[in-house]
């Protein structure tokens, strides 16, 4: 919901909250930590890619 949120407009994040909370709270949770992993994987890999591509082209 970190991810997410910030990005709602605020009657959506309250709503969001709302259901969440009457939901299964924890399932989301462990959910939305795997998907932040991910991205986090995901960008560090983008920067990898970029630094060899940056590498290559002789630029760093």
């Amino acid at each position: 919901m970190n991810i997410i949120r910030p990005k709602l407009p605020v009657d959506v994040q309250v709503k969001l909250e709302n259901i969440l909370a009457v939901s299964y709270p924890w399932e989301m949770e462990k959910m939305i930590s795997k998907l932040e992993l991910v991205l986090e994987e995901m960008q560090r890999e983008a920067w990898l890619k970029g630094l060899k591509e940056g590498k290559e082209k002789g630029r760093l």
